[in-house]
């Protein structure tokens, strides 16, 4: 069953320009067997979705439990797969915060994330 979820958030993917999206096809690329998804929609800010037989599967941001994932799969509006993500902080990005900062520079963090994702990632460069 996972691996046929992986194959589904492949499939149906592979049809948004969004950048989470493109990193979900990369990631799960030797998932890449074709399926046969029908009515593929992409509903700007609210998620792709797609029938495959009679099931309906949405793939969308996880607003009810945001702090714990960041993605939902879901088949006729049941969860059947909830997605963490990790945001990738260049090598460098502590040092020339740092190194800003030490200049007498004002740094700020300025995101669309949620308030805590952005605290991990001051606690990680450390921003002021």
């Amino acid at each position: 069953m996972r691996d046929f979820i992986k194959k589904i958030i492949y499939n149906l993917e592979k049809h948004s320009s969004h950048p989470i999206a493109i990193s979900l096809v990369k990631e799960l690329e030797k998932y890449s067997s074709e399926i046969e998804l029908k009515n593929i929609q992409e509903n700007e800010g609210l998620g792709i979705s797609c029938f495959y037989n009679q099931d309906k599967y949405m793939i969308s941001s996880n607003l009810e439990s945001s702090e714990l994932f960041d993605i939902k799969v879901t088949k006729n509006n049941l969860v059947v797969a909830e997605i963490k993500l990790e945001d990738e902080i260049k090598t460098n990005t502590k040092e020339i915060i740092t190194k800003l900062n030490n200049e007498g520079y004002n740094t700020y963090l300025i995101s669309g994330d949620s308030y805590n994702k952005c605290e991990i990632i001051n606690r990680k460069i450390k921003v002021y």
